[in-house]
């Protein structure tokens, strides 16, 4: 939808395109953006682990209906810590990636 700008449910031509996703309520200086994952981090001061934040989310909604499409930006980026975030491999095909 939003490289088409066509919204696949209604047909209609007006798709909002969102940059970040507000993760809470609160209004600030710094919002903070809802994101896909948590992944394990490294390890901080008195703490066997932290999680961070992984996978920035956008989003596509469309004037007329409100249908929706979130996006996750740069999903190559999301590491695979085995705890938080599995890969699984489905069969190989021959359409699009």
């Amino acid at each position: 939808m939003r490289s088409k700008l066509l919204c696949p449910k209604c047909g209609h031509n007006h798709v909002l395109l969102i940059s970040g996703v507000p993760d809470s309520t609160e209004i600030g200086l710094n919002p903070r953006f809802l994101n896909i994952a948590f992944v394990t981090g490294p390890k901080k001061f008195l703490s066997n682990q932290s999680l961070e934040r992984a996978g920035h989310l956008q989003a596509a909604v469309c004037r007329r209906c409100g249908y929706t499409e979130f996006y996750t930006n740069d999903p190559q980026a999301i590491p695979i810590d085995g705890t938080y975030v599995h890969e699984g491999v489905g069969p190989e095909t021959t359409g699009r990636p």
